[in-house]
């Protein structure tokens, strides 16, 4: 692995990224001889923002030390918290760091079995990928948190919130479990996309391959089996299920960095670009909301995303950069859309 330079934080603040460039960020905070050029790089963006004050570097020196004490610690340590500091280092310095972290690890005995519980999670501006312990493989979307419980004999299961793409490895004497609030799935070895955002969905699923079984959480009973290009979608105020055909790359798409609308109302689609962008977005016209757009954007930045979006909408944007509260935490940046 070469040295760490300031391209590779550079494409990791811009959201333009590889795999390569985001192991080479992790490198550089955990091996010594390549820190203190991480600390000078990292710094650098750390200056960029604001005028440098001395209670500023003070801050940074802190980070780094909570970094190094937990580099020192993760290898004797059986419960970690590292999200909880690895988010603050992220809120800190604004770097939208692939996160899917072990958050706790608990250990029990329950006949001979060693049980791990392992949280993931990708906050908002990004996506990432998640490989469990069965060699189950997926993708987070941003503002999603996955909760994975190993070492049980018979099962495997999942808690999922937000959306996510699974490439479950198929295991046939150990069936796969998906809960969420919408519903539960069991699946053998498939992949499929599930979308539970709240606001958004209330349950959304789509089959690519293999087949998958949904079961109702209010009756255990009632189940519903999905073929492959099939979507199912839950309304949960009727209790209701529907059945449609898709064209699956529609709805699994965006683990390629794609952002796609089909004639989407505006107040949904700004839902979708805050965790895209991690951004907030404020819609001042009370007839703009339903306006419909359609666009699929591939890895752009927000200012193309919105620019574009005033092409073919009437209306108007105004971007309202970070703002440092009192607390010295850092406001998200904020878009305020106005009729044109």
């Amino acid at each position: 692995m070469g040295r760490i330079e300031k391209k590779h934080i550079d494409r990791i603040f811009n959201r333009k990224y590889s795999i390569a460039d985001h192991r080479m960020l992790s490198e550089g905070f955990k091996q010594g001889d390549k820190l203190e050029d991480t600390r000078e790089l990292v710094e650098q963006h750390w200056d960029e923002f604001e005028e440098p004050q001395e209670k500023n570097k003070e801050t940074l020196n802190r980070v780094y030390n909570q970094i190094n004490e937990i580099i020192g610690k993760e290898k004797h340590s059986r419960k970690l918290s590292l999200i909880h500091y690895l988010t603050k280092v992220a809120a800190i310095l604004f770097i939208p760091l692939l996160i899917a972290s072990l958050l706790l690890w608990n250990q029990r005995n329950e006949k001979n079995q060693e049980v791990a519980t392992l949280n993931f999670e990708a906050p908002y501006g990004i996506r990432s990928q998640f490989t469990l312990p069965d060699g189950t493989k997926g993708w987070l979307n941003s503002g999603s948190t996955l909760k994975y419980t190993a070492g049980l004999p018979s099962q495997r299961s999942v808690e999922l919130e937000g959306e996510a793409y699974f490439q479950v490895k198929r295991d046939e004497a150990r069936p796969f479990y998906v809960q969420t609030d919408a519903f539960d799935i069991k699946v053998l070895g498939t992949k499929f996309n599930v979308n539970t955002f709240d606001g958004e969905v209330d349950g959304d699923l789509v089959l690519e391959s293999g087949s998958v079984q949904i079961i109702d959480r209010t009756n255990k009973n009632k189940t519903l089996m999905v073929k492959p290009g099939q979507r199912i979608t839950y309304e949960k105020k009727l209790g209701a299920y529907y059945r449609s055909s898709v064209d699956v790359d529609e709805y699994i798409n965006w683990i390629e960095g794609k952002l796609v609308f089909q004639n989407e109302p505006l107040k949904e689609v700004v839902k979708r670009m805050e965790r895209y962008y991690n951004v907030e977005f404020e819609i001042k016209d009370e007839a703009l909301p339903s306006l419909k757009f359609r666009a699929v954007l591939e890895e752009e930045l927000l200012e193309e995303s919105l620019r574009y979006m005033s092409l073919v909408l009437p209306i108007e944007y105004k971007i309202i950069e970070r703002q440092k509260n009192s607390d010295g935490t850092v406001s998200r940046r904020k878009v305020i859309i106005t009729k044109n």
